[in-house]
């Protein structure tokens, strides 16, 4: 930058350098001005300056680039989030286009733009198409299931009170149609054996009825056949993935080991790896073969007595690859918070 600027006449000198640290905050250091830690790069994000990642490019750009998602289609979002099926048809247009992992991913900036009062709605619609989404975009971007579940969990959040986070759950989990996003955001909430975490969203005491509301949807699904055509609930979304480079290796090696501890929660690994014994293997993917080894080798090590894989030291079972006041308002609708 001292370079660049050492270009600029001297009688110019203060007004650029100025320009330029209020353009692009992060060099301000440069002349003498403050650094800026990596979490003012999603505030400058949501506020579409040129300095952020995500709009630098539009800013030289006549029109919206192809498979872009212009601002006013997101505005159009927003202002409709009380209206549960124009969110919906929204977000079907954006997956029938192709273009929903990259509207999710400008929602997860923006999402605090939701009015509060909508949560319920804009949650719900979120959830009814949340089931069947795209793992990522390109190696390093965030897969459907992962941007739901930032912006739900980010939007229930914005309660400060932990009946009232409780209670639009509630409400939400009744209206969706959702399956797996819905059981996947439970399952999240789970306590361990620790004192309990502030970040949850449920509190310890709550969590049975919400695990008992996920299974009671888990179970209509079985009863109507719904859940044989839902496989992100399938063993193969225990499987857990790593990876590992060694210094001046430009070959990535990618771990792969079963989560048996999260799938006992559902249900006997030992009926489970019963039930494999028979499952006909020409007919599974390579995620689900992945999983199928996966637990076999989870059992085996029970079985020897040895502690469960984690990441890194499991074998590689695959092959390496390159508003308060809103709130109080809320509360008078849901009755007393005592």
């Amino acid at each position: 930058m001292k370079a660049l600027t050492a270009l600029v006449p001297a009688e110019r000198y203060d007004a650029v350098s100025s320009i330029l640290s209020e353009l692009f905050p992060r060099i301000g250091w440069v002349f003498g001005g403050s650094g800026f830690h990596n979490d003012f790069d999603y505030q400058w994000a949501a506020e579409r300056r040129v300095c952020s990642g995500t709009h630098f490019d539009k800013y030289f750009h006549a029109a919206v680039p192809a498979g872009d998602v212009r601002q006013d289609e997101l505005d159009e979002f927003i202002d409709a989030s009380a209206d549960i099926q124009a969110l919906r048809t929204q977000l079907q247009k954006f997956k029938t286009d192709g273009r929903i992992l990259r509207f999710l991913s400008r929602l997860e900036i923006e999402h605090e733009r939701i009015p509060l009062k909508n949560t319920i709605s804009f949650l719900s619609a979120l959830f009814d198409e949340a089931d069947e989404l795209p793992d990522k975009i390109g190696m390093l971007g965030s897969s459907g299931d992962d941007l739901v579940s930032f912006i739900s969990y980010h939007c229930l959040r914005r309660f400060r009170r932990d009946l009232n986070r409780e209670r639009v759950l509630t409400e939400v989990m009744s209206r969706t149609i959702s399956l797996y996003a819905i059981v996947r955001r439970i399952a999240y909430e789970s306590p361990d054996d620790k004192e309990a975490d502030p970040k949850c969203l449920i509190a310890r005491d709550s969590f049975p009825r919400f695990r008992d509301l996920a299974l009671d949807r888990i179970r209509q699904a079985a009863e109507t056949g719904a859940l044989l055509r839902q496989r992100k609930l399938f063993a193969a979304r225990f499987s857990r993935y790593s990876t590992s480079q060694g210094v001046g290796s430009i070959v990535a090696w990618r771990h792969a080991y079963f989560d048996i501890k999260a799938l006992e929660q559902f249900v006997d690994p030992a009926v489970l790896e019963a039930a494999t014994l028979v499952a006909p293997t020409e007919l599974l993917c390579e995620e689900e073969l992945v999983a199928l080894r996966g637990l076999r080798e989870a059992m085996d090590l029970r079985r020897a007595g040895k502690p469960d894989r984690r990441p890194l030291d499991s074998r590689r079972l695959v092959e390496k690859t390159e508003a308060d006041d809103e709130e109080l308002e809320m509360e008078e609708d849901f009755g007393s918070t005592d």
